[in-house]
Parts: structure tokens; C-alpha cells; sequence
């Protein structure tokens, strides 16, 4: 389990780019002059947009619990871990089923921001964010639709990171409650390590920091704690 939870931590929201080579895939003859060639369907994913109001109280077969300033309700089945896999994780695993598992952690957004060397070697990746929040809105709406003669070339690098922030994805979504904007991502049934994983930036926390939930559930799980949290 502890090998399991590394590997979910690892899942790649601060994307670098690179190039797909197998030629069964898709053509790059013309890349060397043109390295945004929108050949894979991850890059037109248009989020589903949903808002929820947050339920202030626990029904009979939630609890609610406590993490990082914040608390909210999760289904009754599941139980706290005692492992500890870092200073800034938290996970929960049903009781009939450990397989079944949720995590909940607290990020500061300065790593996906990269370091000086990081941005001075991809300054135009870098120059389309200055925050995590604009990362991941700019990854979760821009489609290549949208470009046009005025289209920043950073932009056009997270339209390109798309391909691989959402290669194991079914479907994306953006959750907005009274107090926080989410982004989800649904991943496919093969996918295993995880069924959705979602992105949380609350308006209760401090400006640098943001929360990652990572769901491996078949129940809605993912919504009840999107619905009260607070």
C-alpha cells in the first residue's frame, strides 16, 4: 500500500513536454517546423462544468473529519490509516474493502512552478501561469479550437501538456462551491491506481497552497466530500 500511495503522489500535475514517437500514433514529419501538432484527442477535453452548495450537516452514514484547516464529510465505511506516508497526506481505506481508498494532500504551489533553472530552460512553457490556480484552468479550458493569430506561445505549450496530463483520462471536469474551485479528472477503467482525482484550491487556505484528492471508489464518494466541504 505505501508503494501504491507513492505512485498516486506521482501522478504528474506539473507536466513537462515531450515528443510521442511511435508512428502508428500519429504523423510528425512536419514537427521541426511546427511542434503543436494536434494529433491526440486529449488536447480538445473541455471540462464539464458543475457547481454544488455545500450540505453544512453529516447525513446518518457520513462522518465528517478534519484535515488542513478545512473538514467535510466521507461515507461511514471508511477509516483513517495509521501509516503515515508524509507530513502532508492523509488517507482512508473502507473497511470492507482496501482497495477502496481516498487521500487528501496539501501542496504548496511553488514545486509546480518550477525552479529558476526549470523556468529559464522552458520560458515560454512557464510565462502562461504565475500560480497553480492559472495552471490548471489553462490546462482544464484551452482546446486548440480556441487559438488564433494572438494565442501566446505559452498557451499553446499547455494545450501540447494536455496529451500528457490527461492520458489516462476519461473525462475532466470543474466543481465550483461557495468557497473553492475544483478540477477533476475521471480516469479510465484500465487506468488502476485511481478512478478520479481531484484539484482543490479553497478560498480558506492560504494563496500558495492547494489541496490534491485522490478517489479509488465506485460509490460518490468524490461528491459528498465536494458537497460539504467547508
Amino acid at each position: 500500500m505505501h508503494k501504491l500511495l507513492l505512485g498516486i503522489l506521482m501522478i504528474p500535475f506539473f507536466v513537462t513536454c515531450s515528443l510521442a514517437t511511435d508512428d502508428s500514433l500519429s504523423d510528425f514529419s512536419h514537427y521541426r517546423s511546427s511542434p503543436f501538432q494536434w494529433v491526440y484527442p486529449e488536447y480538445f477535453y473541455e471540462a464539464d462544468i458543475v457547481s454544488v452548495q455545500t450540505k453544512p450537516r453529516a447525513t446518518k452514514s457520513e462522518n465528517r473529519i478534519d484535515f488542513f484547516g478545512l473538514s467535510a464529510c466521507i461515507p461511514k465505511h471508511y477509516v483513517k490509516s495509521d501509516k503515515k506516508i508524509s507530513e502532508n497526506t492523509i488517507y482512508y481505506h473502507s473497511k470492507t474493502d482496501k482497495k477502496e481508498l481516498l487521500f487528501i494532500t496539501l501542496h504548496d504551489e511553488k514545486n509546480l512552478l518550477g525552479s529558476t533553472s526549470a523556468r529559464e530552460k522552458s520560458k515560454d512553457f512557464f510565462s502562461a501561469f504565475s500560480s497553480a490556480e492559472e495552471f490548471h484552468h489553462k490546462a482544464f479550458t484551452l482546446t486548440p479550437p480556441m487559438i488564433d493569430e494572438t494565442t501566446p506561445t505559452g498557451d499553446l505549450w499547455m494545450i501540447h501538456a494536455k496529451g500528457m496530463l490527461f492520458e489516462d483520462t476519461h473525462r475532466i471536469r470543474i466543481i465550483k462551491g461557495d468557497m473553492f474551485t475544483a478540477y477533476g479528472r475521471i480516469f479510465k477503467k484500465e487506468f488502476h491506481r485511481l478512478t478520479e482525482d481531484i484539484v482543490i484550491f479553497h478560498k480558506r487556505l492560504p494563496p500558495t497552497k492547494y489541496l490534491t484528492m485522490g478517489f479509488r471508489t465506485h460509490d460518490n464518494t468524490p461528491d459528498v466530500i465536494l458537497s460539504t466541504l467547508q
